[in-house]
């Protein structure tokens, strides 16, 4: 992994997260697949939606082998969801955790070639208690922020693609 400095001043948050993304790079793997999964996740979200539709409406028509249908098909989907929703979790806390160590290692190797004189300034204590809030407000950020924000912008333009295709005069009224 590339080495990057830390230094303390007034940065931009694209740079910040430029910075936090150098360390997530190199699990591409897991991030990716975290990724796949949370689309999964999205996707038995609004099939659930659309199943309940289909619901409501055979079973006000009366129609009881495609309530049955879609009541299989929904089972199916709310299992594949929790499916879904376990492999998204496991890979944003394996490859956060990841990026956590890595980060963690860098700060370790940028400490033990501070002098001895500088560090003498500071409290070690305190050092270590900003160090240690840091790395969590940043793992936290990986793991849960960064996340659950790309899920529910996704979620939210496929809510709309999919109330376009139920109803575009409704998608225009609401847009």
């Amino acid at each position: 992994m590339e080495k990057k400095e830390f230094v303390i001043n007034q940065i931009g948050s694209l740079e910040v997260l430029n910075w936090i993304f150098a360390f997530i790079k190199p699990h591409k793997r897991w991030f990716t697949f975290s990724v796949l999964m949370s689309g999964g996740v999205i996707a038995t979200n609004l099939l659930k939606a659309y199943f309940i539709k289909n619901l409501i409406d055979h079973s006000l028509d009366g129609q009881l082998v495609k309530v049955i249908h879609d009541l299989v098909l929904f089972s199916l989907v709310i299992v594949s969801g929790a499916l879904f929703s376990y492999l998204a979790k496991l890979a944003t806390g394996k490859f956060s955790l990841y990026a956590l160590r890595d980060l963690k290692d860098q700060l370790a190797g940028h400490l033990s070639q501070v002098q001895l004189k500088s560090l003498g300034e500071v409290q070690s204590g305190d050092m270590a208690s900003r160090l240690n809030n840091d790395t969590d407000m940043i793992h936290n950020f990986i793991k849960s922020t960064l996340p659950t924000f790309s899920v529910q912008v996704l979620l939210g333009i496929g809510a709309g693609i999919y109330v376009f295709f139920v109803n575009w005069k409704l998608f225009a009224f609401v847009k």
